[in-house]
């Protein structure tokens, strides 16, 4: 788990006035917000509503339909506007699915513009496929991402050459 070892590094870039949000799954939360609430003021928990729910292995476990997201910051962070702590947005499927844990652009939207202001920057260490690159763009946003893994690499960068709005990556 990573989490621990992220949280202190994401406190030290992320300005006062900036938001933060952690994905997380429902078996991890618990472990999770422990962690989270050492280095960041959690605001609330916003619910992913994958609308439908995902298969389990096993049947001592219920369907995943939702993912908890932690929104929080390290001072006073206003949103934008008042919005529901609950999003209903499919999740990606067959080809549009690129990366096992890939979020859909208009949930990344849908956070970015309730949370970034004028000028800011948006920083996502974990870039998998490069969502968050898509939507920070699409809304006018520049954005950093950072991906361990070249092969997703590779699939953020022609992503972001494929979109309309010609990303910097």
């Amino acid at each position: 788990n990573i989490i621990p070892y992220f949280l202190p590094i994401a406190h030290n870039v992320l300005t006062p006035e900036g938001a933060i949000y952690l994905f997380s799954s429902t078996t991890k939360l618990v472990d999770t917000l422990p962690i989270f609430n050492t280095y960041f003021k959690l605001h609330s928990i916003i619910v992913w509503d994958k609308r439908i729910g995902q298969i389990p292995h096993q049947l001592s476990h219920y369907k995943l339909r939702y993912e908890p997201i932690l929104y929080g910051s390290k001072g006073l962070h206003k949103l934008n506007r008042y919005e529901d702590d609950v999003y209903q947005c499919d999740i990606p499927r067959g080809k549009k699915r690129v990366h096992p844990t890939q979020k859909p652009v208009e949930l990344l939207k849908y956070l970015i513009s309730n949370s970034a202001k004028d000028n800011s920057v948006v920083l996502d260490p974990f870039l998998g496929s490069g969502t968050t690159l898509v939507a920070s763009k699409e809304l006018g946003y520049k954005a950093i991402g950072i991906e361990i893994s070249g092969k997703y690499c590779e699939i953020a960068a022609k992503r972001c050459s494929q979109s309309v709005f010609k990303l910097d990556c």
